[in-house]
């Protein structure tokens, strides 16, 4: 099951880049609107708003950590990442996403990687101590491999290493969300890009776009399993969810 889905996740947003990467990343502006500038901007705006609080909160020095970026697109976050850690790892599904991040992020601190999609199996055990992840597990179509990336956090970060993760939640309204999304791409109503959506929809391509719902209280337990203590939570249940820990309990 996890080839099919791989090639499929690696195919479609590698297409999506010859439309309008930064709109298919972040589509709070239509096609072509985002300026690369303000476009990276929104991934500094993250660090601060989200990262930098937690770091206070749990006295985490991050400028020593070695961080591992899971699904880092054309570099959105990379870039902030890469001002605030020793040495990033930004790792992608898409060729053509890490072409465009690899312009777009010239820090010589930051290592990048294509991965497979459904897993970590390119970073090695206890190779990082910081996993970091924003706007990108929801739009793994099975929630399983949402599920199998944290467990395999779990695995690549070393004692003591920390994640900070932000997942889509809000169960009960994932089915509705899907249907008016898939009735709104019919119609052509989506801002800005009625081409595109007509191309989202061959091939249920929408499904790598929507938002997937995790479980809450299986998420906990998957967690669990990883060897992952939560110690940061909020937004449960909705679809702003950030998840935060260390491994092993330190």
């Amino acid at each position: 099951m996890n080839q099919p889905l791989s090639h499929r996740m690696r195919q479609q947003w590698n297409e999506r880049v010859a439309v309008d990467p930064l709109h298919y990343v972040l589509n709070r502006k239509g096609l072509h609107e985002w300026t690369m500038e303000d476009f990276l901007a929104t991934g500094d705006e993250n660090c601060r708003r989200f990262l930098e609080p937690l770091a206070v909160r749990y006295s985490l020095t991050l400028a020593d950590r070695e961080l591992l970026e899971i699904g880092c697109g054309v570099g959105r976050e990379t870039r902030a990442l890469a001002a605030r850690f020793k040495h990033v790892i930004a790792l992608d599904v898409s060729d053509a996403m890490l072409d465009q991040a690899r312009q777009n992020v010239t820090a010589s601190n930051v290592t990048f990687v294509r991965g497979s999609g459904v897993d970590l199996a390119v970073v090695t055990d206890g190779a990082v101590d910081f996993a970091y992840s924003v706007i990108v597990f929801q739009h793994i179509p099975d929630v399983e491999v949402q599920y199998t990336y944290l467990r395999e956090v779990g695995r690549v970060l070393r004692p003591g290493g920390w994640f900070f993760i932000h997942l889509y939640a809000d169960e009960d309204a994932y089915p509705v969300r899907l249907a008016k999304w898939q009735a709104r791409a019919e119609a052509g109503e989506l801002r800005g890009w009625s081409e595109a959506a007509r191309r989202e929809l061959e091939q249920e391509r929408y499904l790598t776009s929507m938002q997937t719902a995790v479980a809450y209280d299986r998420t906990l337990a998957v967690l669990q399993e990883a060897g992952l203590t939560l110690r940061y939570d909020v937004g449960a249940h909705t679809d702003a969810w950030w998840i935060g820990g260390s491994r092993d309990g330190d």
